[in-house]
């Protein structure tokens, strides 16, 4: 049986630490929420897959300064 949700969207504090804002069904609509959230409250984003237990997507926004530039 397929979980309900498979994704868990998390954000990096300025400390480093991952903090947990929701879960999604599938990797469009966190994607998706990434897009929308990272768009008004910059920083890292992280897409943590339960199914495959591993970090699938990392997003930067623009406005993080905190950006690696290389």
């Amino acid at each position: 049986m397929k979980a309900l949700f498979d994704f868990d969207i998390l954000k990096t504090e300025p400390d480093g630490a991952p903090y947990w804002l929701e879960t999604a069904s599938d990797l469009q609509t966190a994607k998706d929420r990434v897009e929308q959230m990272s768009s008004t409250h910059p920083g890292q984003y992280i897409v943590f897959s339960q199914r495959e237990q591993r970090v699938v997507l990392t997003v930067y926004s623009t406005a993080d300064p905190a950006r690696p530039t290389a």
